[in-house]
Formats: structure tokens, C-alpha cells, sequence
């Protein structure tokens, strides 16, 4: 394995590992850049999605007063050596933070600025591997601790709050199989993404692909829509918290998260209605603010393959980053701002049992 020797230095701010003016101008400079050794197996995962993680969620439920564990799996992407973004699979249920509708918390957390900052407790609970197998198992191949859990717009709206960023205590070293990918900045990089994979795990804990494209529909922000282009099974709801990532003029972009759209795993048809994506530059301004991961028409230029000119990333205008402000408690009112009957779908839980009401 190839070393990337590229180290970035961290600023510590209330606890909150941010990336510095010149550290993400770094960060800039390698995101979304994939390159394929000689003789590289193209069909290793790690390959072809290095920015991909999967994520482990130990799960406290408790049914008729018995109580049992549980571990939901969803797949995130590398954003910087020290944050992974993925689905947000924390809920806010009558002014009670939750975990997929199943645990309540004992706090709600704490704020940094428009970061909501997820309570001590569950930070243990949470595992992030680097490695894929053909079937996702509890036993982890190399599993990292996490730190931190932040949830951008948490504590400006949580009901727009359907992202969370996982920050890992030590950085990765990057190398030719794990590497970031860079965080969209406007919501034309969806609108203008015509085929590309979303990848994660499906409803028997297989990682898989599929091939999507934008499409035009009504929705409100941060929801946009895609359709399926590839006749294979999946990803249904089975895949839940799906990562698409896109080619944005040369460069691998998280561009959103699979939300809700087909309920029927098991068909093979691609003329299913639009399946419904978070867009991840919804969230841009409130990364940058918070944790210095910062997109702007400053990213290096780089050639179009067609015409061998070059072609800067279009971007809406940056948001100026500010250190973070002092930790506050929670109080986002009495309103319920999620809706309890969507609860996160069965299938990101390893055991795959229904939930007994």
C-alpha cells in the first residue's frame, strides 16, 4: 500500500477538532482524487469507494420492560482526516433526543453555534471500520473509536437536521484506498450529476452499488431526488443512508444520502417514482462555520478529460469560518419537530428483526 505523505494540523476549539485556513486549503487540494496503481483490482471495494466507512451503532432497546441490545450499520464517507458524515440516525421525539426512534437519551446534548453536539454517552457505543467483507459482520476487521458527534443545524432546526459528522480522535493516514472526498457546496453539483453510484448496505449487509441520476421533482430542502439508471435490486429502503458520490469536474464529491423511495426490495424494475436523497451542500456553511471544512472557488482548478482545458467547480459564494461558540444546553421546545411515525427502517439493525410494539 502507497502512503499519501500528507499530514494535516488540527486546531482545537471548545473540544471541536477544526481545520485551520491553511489545513483545509490542503484538504482542497486531495479530496475526491482517485488514482489506480498498476495492477490494482478494480473491483476491490476499497479501490473503488476509499472514502467509504462503515459505521456501527450499539442500540439499547427496550420492549415491555425488557431491555436488548442492538447494532444498526450504516455507511459514511471521509470528509477530512479527522470527520466522517453520514444519515443523521439521531431523532427528536417531544423535545427528547433518540436514537432511531428507539433510545431515548438522558440529555439532549449541547450547542456550538449551529452545531448540535450528541450527549458523552454515546460516543462508546459508536465503532467506524475502514474494511469490507462480503457480508458486514459485528466482529469488525479495524474498527476506529470516535470522539465526537456533531449534528449540522442541530441546534438552529432540527427538523432541516438530517446529516451527522463522526469525529475520530486520531487522523487517518491516507493512502491510496482511504482517502476523502470532497464535500459538496452547492446544490448545482446535484442538479448537474447525470449518472453516478450510491453505495452502501443492503438488506442482507452486503455492500453494493448502484447507479443513479438527478432528476427534477417537488420537494422542500435539504430533500432532492434521483432516479434509479441500473435494472438490479436495489437500493431499496433496505439500503438505507446510501452515499452518493459524484464526479464533479475531476473530483469525487458527496453529493447526499439516500433517504426514502422504493419499499419493494425485491423488484428489479428501474421505472420505480423518484427515490428521495439529503443534499449534502445543504449543510455546507454550517460544516465550514463549525469545523473549517470549507468548499470555495479557491479549490484548485483541474482539466477536463474532453477538452484538456481547464474548468474551475462552480460554487456558490463561501461562508466565512468563525471559531465555535461556548457550549450551551438544549432546549429546542416543546414542538415535536420529526415525525414519529417514520422511523428509521428495520433493516440497518444486524439482526434484522422487526420491532415488537
Amino acid at each position: 500500500m502507497k502512503i499519501l505523505l500528507f499530514f494535516i494540523a488540527i486546531i482545537v476549539v471548545d473540544g471541536v477538532k477544526r481545520l485551520g485556513t491553511e489545513e483545509n486549503e490542503e484538504l482542497q487540494k486531495i479530496c475526491g482524487l482517485k488514482t489506480l496503481p498498476p495492477n490494482t483490482n478494480e473491483e476491490n471495494i476499497r479501490v473503488q469507494f476509499p472514502w467509504a466507512m462503515t459505521l456501527f451503532i450499539k442500540v439499547k432497546e427496550t420492549v415491555n420492560g425488557t431491555t436488548r441490545n442492538r447494532t444498526a450499520v450504516i455507511t459514511g464517507t471521509i470528509i477530512s482526516a479527522n470527520h466522517v458524515m453520514a444519515l443523521n440516525l439521531f431523532q427528536m421525539t417531544d423535545n427528547k433526543l433518540n436514537i432511531a426512534g428507539r433510545e431515548l437519551l438522558e440529555s439532549n446534548g449541547t450547542c456550538l453555534g449551529d452545531l448540535l453536539v450528541v450527549p458523552e454517552e454515546i460516543k462508546s457505543r459508536i465503532v467506524v471500520d475502514s474494511q469490507y467483507s462480503d457480508k458486514i459482520e459485528e466482529n469488525h476487521i479495524s474498527e476506529l473509536s470516535i470522539s465526537s458527534i456533531f449534528i449540522p443545524n442541530g441546534c438552529t432546526n432540527f427538523a432541516s437536521a438530517k446529516l451527522m459528522i463522526l469525529e475520530l480522535p486520531t487522523p487517518l493516514k491516507f493512502s491510496e484506498d482511504l482517502k476523502p472526498a470532497c464535500l459538496s457546496e452547492s446544490f448545482k453539483n446535484w442538479l448537474e450529476a447525470t449518472a453516478f453510484p450510491v453505495y452502501g448496505v443492503n438488506k442482507i449487509k452486503i455492500f453494493d452499488s448502484v447507479q443513479y441520476s438527478s432528476t427534477n421533482c417537488t420537494v422542500k430542502e435539504p430533500f432532492v431526488c434521483a432516479e434509479k439508471l441500473e435494472k438490479k435490486t436495489g437500493p431499496c429502503i433496505g439500503i438505507y443512508a446510501g452515499n452518493a458520490v459524484a464526479n464533479i469536474n475531476g473530483r469525487h464529491t458527496i453529493l447526499g444520502f439516500y433517504s426514502d423511495g422504493n419499499r419493494k426490495c425485491n423488484t428489479e424494475s428501474n421505472t420505480e417514482p423518484d427515490y428521495k436523497f439529503i443534499d449534502a451542500s445543504f449543510y455546507h456553511d454550517s460544516v465550514c462555520k463549525g469545523l473549517g471544512i470549507c468548499v470555495s472557488v479557491k479549490k484548485l482548478p483541474l482539466a477536463n478529460p474532453l477538452t484538456g482545458k481547464e474548468k474551475t467547480p462552480k460554487s456558490d459564494k463561501a461562508t466565512s469560518s468563525t471559531n465555535a461558540s461556548e457550549p450551551m444546553e438544549v432546549n429546542i421546545g416543546n414542538e415535536n419537530l420529526s415525525n414519529p411515525s417514520r422511523e428509521i427502517n428495520i433493516n440497518i439493525f444486524l439482526d434484522g428483526k422487526k420491532r415488537t410494539q
